[in-house]
């Protein structure tokens, strides 16, 4: 469930408000290109019929329009409903337009029918129609006029007698729910379209922007570890490193900065191996654990001799030189190395058999031994003072450090460059 707040709930509204409004816009503005371009197409198409019945019924039957005993007459020709329907069919083939003859404002001839199915003759046109056509002899065509009871889409032909008075009209049209029939379809399917497109559109953005979350709590969790001192902690989701966005960007910038901020918390600056701190807090995850650990103390012999000989930099040289024997010790072993303090340093390994840690150590010293250190010109082999102590189960991890001290200072006051188990 999303949060009221969440950064997610919040990137969803906002896709769905815009989704929603652009949707709508499209969907009335389509419907209004629908619609218009519909009407146009209609209008042209109902003119058309209007002046083709009218000009074609002109040259069949020549002659003003007049009334005789009840009896439409176009000239010396009477018209009867009967073949005004078959001319009107032959005349303009769309069954859908309907056709009338107007004397006066009363239909004498008509496709249109009453609502019981029979032919409308003898009713009247809309009173704007009369006005307009009748009364002002203007060509209209309406969008919207009452035919007979029925709300149409037609085009209205004056007609003039000898006198140029207008006497007779033609009218040619269609229902507007007939007319708009398959528009109203077409555009119920421009709806149903834009609404799919709207459901996916927030799908893909919903997915999208649960992706970005997603990627920015693994920063942020990442981020929480970093200030509790966790400099071990990796982001979750491995895809929010290699992003190649902003996110991206910011997640590598993060674990830059837990590297920067291990090195300054956790590594001693000179030798790069773990600082005092960090030891101890390695030590007290182990015996929390209940993980079996060796704890090795080491001294470089006569270190402070080196100093007055050579030089500071030359000292900090055999430090550095010494650290990376006892780094790559440890990291062979499993272990991790620390700079306990001055020329001390604190090894701790998973091996707990006292055979097998000897001969580890012995190994150790021996490498140590080989190990020149070059600078400036000078060169010097240093040796190291070894006291080890094995971790008992439930002891606290500083008693154990201890035993491991006293180890060394037994080895540094009987001779060093030795090691004491």
């Amino acid at each position: 469930m999303l949060r009221k707040n969440s950064l997610t709930s919040r990137i969803l509204a906002m896709v769905c408000i815009t989704s929603v409004l652009i949707c709508t816009l499209i969907t009335f503005v389509g419907a209004g290109v629908i619609y218009t371009t519909t009407e146009n197409s209609l209008k042209s198409e109902i003119e058309t019929a209007a002046h083709t019945f009218l000009n074609s019924y002109d040259n069949k039957y020549h002659g003003e329009y007049y009334l005789e005993n009840g009896t439409l007459m176009k000239g010396e020709t009477p018209l009867d409903e009967d073949n005004f329907i078959v001319d009107a069919s032959q005349i303009y083939f769309s069954s859908d337009i309907d056709f009338t003859i107007f004397l006066g404002d009363t239909r004498m001839l008509t496709t249109v029918k009453n609502p019981d199915g029979s032919y409308a003759v003898g009713t009247k046109c809309d009173p704007i129609v009369k006005e307009q056509v009748l009364d002002n002899g203007l060509e209209i065509f309406f969008s919207n006029v009452d035919v007979n009871g029925q709300n149409c889409i037609g085009c209205y032909i004056p007609v003039m007698d000898s006198y140029a008075q207008v006497n007779a009209i033609y009218y040619a049209g269609i229902p507007l729910d007939l007319a708009y029939s398959n528009v109203n379809r077409a555009v119920m399917i421009f709806i149903g379209i834009s609404a799919a497109v709207l459901l996916i559109a927030i799908l893909v953005c919903s997915l999208i922007s649960h992706r970005i979350v997603r990627a920015l709590m693994d920063i942020r969790g990442f981020m929480d570890k970093i200030t509790s001192c966790d400099f071990s902690c990796e982001m979750q989701y491995g895809g929010t490193l290699s992003r190649k966005d902003e996110i991206g960007d910011i997640a590598r910038s993060a674990s830059t900065l837990r590297d920067t901020l291990r090195e300054l918390i956790e590594l001693d600056p000179l030798t790069c191996l773990l600082n005092r701190r960090s030891c101890r807090k390695n030590l007290e995850d182990m015996t929390a654990e209940n993980k079996p650990f060796t704890v090795i103390m080491c001294d470089i012999d006569h270190f402070k001799n080196v100093n007055d000989t050579y030089g500071h930099s030359f000292g900090d040289a055999v430090l550095c030189r010494i650290s990376s024997v006892l780094y790559n010790f440890c990291d062979a072993c499993g272990g991790y190395a620390s700079r306990w303090g001055g020329e001390e340093f604190l090894l701790v390994i998973p091996e707990t058999d006292d055979k097998k840690v000897r001969s580890m150590l012995d190994g150790l010293l021996d490498t140590v031994r080989k190990t020149e250190t070059q600078c400036d010109g000078k060169s010097v082999i240093a040796t190291l003072t070894i006291g080890a102590a094995v971790h008992i189960e439930n002891e606290p991890f500083d008693d154990t450090v201890n035993r491991a001290d006293k180890k060394l200072y037994r080895g540094k006051n009987s001779g060093r460059n030795r090691i004491v188990m």
